[in-house]
């Protein structure tokens, strides 16, 4: 009795618990980060950068523009240029712009 306790104990112990997905809007990726990177529903884990993930909505074609705050420019950069709609790219220093508001 006390032998199939335990191994039923030990059993539900070993199961891998469901991870908390990440909320709208909110990072889920990138250099140094360490949390979660599963997104709500309807939303998916995009890359803004190389030290910034975020949860956005999976409508929203993000190959065609840079997110808010998303780089933009810079010496040496390969990616997307154009803003989402209400962002512009700002010029921060010769190795970095960003999407602002």
């Amino acid at each position: 009795m006390q032998l199939l306790f335990l191994s039923t104990l030990l059993a539900a112990l070993s199961m891998p618990t469901a991870a908390a997905s990440v909320g709208e809007w909110l990072q889920c990726g990138g250099i140094g980060y360490t949390g979660g990177t599963t997104c709500t529903a309807g939303f998916k884990c995009n890359v803004v950068n190389s030290y910034y993930s975020q949860c956005q909505p999976k409508a929203v074609n993000t190959n065609i523009y840079v997110p808010r705050y998303g780089q933009c420019g810079g010496i040496g950069y390969t990616g997307l240029t154009t803003c989402t709609e209400g962002s512009t790219c700002v010029f921060n220093s010769p190795h970095y712009s960003q999407c602002l508001p």
